[in-house]
């Protein structure tokens, strides 16, 4: 498979990205495993020889679309991106150090997947709000598959995603194993309109087709009961109130620095369901290290710790809470029994 779209570059391209980046060339060449020089060489058409992944290690370090990124191998007479090169994308994303200065990431890009590698690789506790719907690093990969059936193009970017996601899983079960807290907040009201679009037609037909009967959303509601009981540091909280937005908090320690806490926000509009539906530069969110920043957002997650309702932090009446909520909804009973072995 072959992402066969890619834009034309201007003159002197590289250097208005790394511009754009507001990144050195050192930190940049750090990221994608490149030294300074190398950079520089390549800007100037100075090397006999390119190696075609380190290019695909710039596009990542430098945040590009794939589009972006085909056109930059195109220049070099690379062969355009396919899906064998998904590992480039992903330890590149891996080597990434997240600064206080604004990270941002947009519609349409690659860039949301790979940004939350970079944030959950570190070791530390890590708090998710949610807006609508469960986390989705709770989804399973064919319920992510579902979503991008929707999307238009020829499934890299796709692929991508499920490869980040299994990624992901990977890195926060390490974290957990590791001792570190995981906790998830959602309000009361978005977590039963959520449990209702179990009912919608075309996701249940979706469902019996692709996915041996098993409801996506029950599903993701039972991967949620049973993390939690896997995991006595992973806790799911129910909050009385409705936050506006959804965002990530990463306390994390590392061998440099003791303190290293990271915000990683999403605009509403930016859910990663529809993130590459549309191909302009809306912007979806950004990460950064900065301490005043992380500072509004921890007190926006201490209010919705005030603001959990108690009888839903026991595991027990969390998992009876959720029984309840399917009780009036529309799933067979295979879906009912997944749901009641759970947890």
């Amino acid at each position: 498979m072959v992402l066969k779209t890619r834009i034309e570059l201007e003159d002197k391209q590289l250097d208005k990205w790394i511009r754009e980046a507001n990144i050195s060339k050192y930190r940049l060449g750090k990221i994608a495993g490149v030294s300074p020089s190398w950079i520089n060489s390549l800007g100037n058409n100075e090397l006999a020889s390119i190696k075609r992944e380190r290019i695909i290690g710039l596009g990542v370090a430098l945040n590009l679309s794939m589009e972006e990124t085909n056109g930059f191998l195109i220049k070099y007479n690379k062969s355009e991106l396919t899906k064998d090169d998904i590992p480039i994308f992903i330890e590149v994303a891996k080597n990434r150090e997240i600064t206080p200065k604004h990270q941002p990431f947009y519609v349409g890009h690659q860039q949301l997947s790979l940004f939350l590698i970079s944030v959950e690789r570190l070791k530390g506790k890590v708090v998710t709000v949610n807006y609508d719907s469960l986390s989705h690093i709770l989804k399973s990969v064919n319920h992510v598959q579902y979503g991008n059936d929707k999307r238009k193009g020829d499934g890299l970017a796709e692929k991508l995603d499920i490869a980040a996601l299994q990624e992901r899983k990977q890195l926060q079960e390490s974290n957990l194993n590791s001792g570190h807290d995981v906790e998830f907040y959602i309000s009361q009201a978005n977590l039963k309109k959520y449990a209702r679009r179990a009912e919608e037609g075309e996701l249940k037909k979706h469902c019996k087709d692709n996915n041996n009967g098993v409801n996506y959303v029950v599903e993701h509601f039972a991967n949620l009961l049973h993390q939690v009981k896997q995991n006595s540091s992973c806790r799911f909280y129910i909050t009385k109130s409705t936050h506006p937005w959804t965002f990530e908090l990463k306390y994390s320690f590392t061998e440099k620095k003791l303190n290293n806490n990271i915000v990683f926000f999403l605009s509403p509009k930016a859910d990663p369901l529809d993130a590459r539906l549309e191909s302009n530069n809306f912007l979806a969110g950004y990460v950064t290290s900065e301490d005043s920043i992380f500072s509004q957002y921890e007190s926006e997650y201490r209010k919705l710790q005030k603001n959990a309702i108690e009888k839903y932090k026991s595991r027990i009446e969390l998992k009876k809470y959720i029984l309840e909520l399917f009780k009036d909804i529309d799933i067979d009973k295979k879906n009912r029994e997944l749901l009641d072995s759970s947890g």
